[in-house]
């Protein structure tokens, strides 16, 4: 617990400069420590700094990237009128 209030807070102001969602932020720093606590590697020591650090950056950039994959998908379907969703209208009569 110490080490996730000790790092928790900067690795949090770090996820938010990089992301286009800021609010996302604290997601991205929970999955950050997460992933390292899986690898067995949360312990304190001078590894775990850069790691935390560069694993936020990793997931933050990875996040944006989806996001911007998803408008452009998003931005294709309206282009080319193939939109996942379309609006049926009822036939009406005359």
């Amino acid at each position: 617990m110490h080490i996730v209030k000790s790092y928790h807070i900067s690795l949090e102001r770090y996820a938010r400069l990089l992301l286009a969602h800021k609010h996302r932020a604290p997601d991205i720093v929970k999955w950050a420590l997460e992933s390292v606590y899986e690898e067995e590697k949360f312990y304190e020591g001078p590894h775990l700094r850069p790691l935390l650090i560069e694993r936020t950056r990793e997931l933050a950039l990875g996040f944006n990237r989806a996001l911007q994959l998803h408008e452009e998908g998003k931005l294709s379907t309206i282009a080319y009128g193939t939109d996942p969703n379309p609006v049926i209208k009822p036939p009406t009569s005359h």
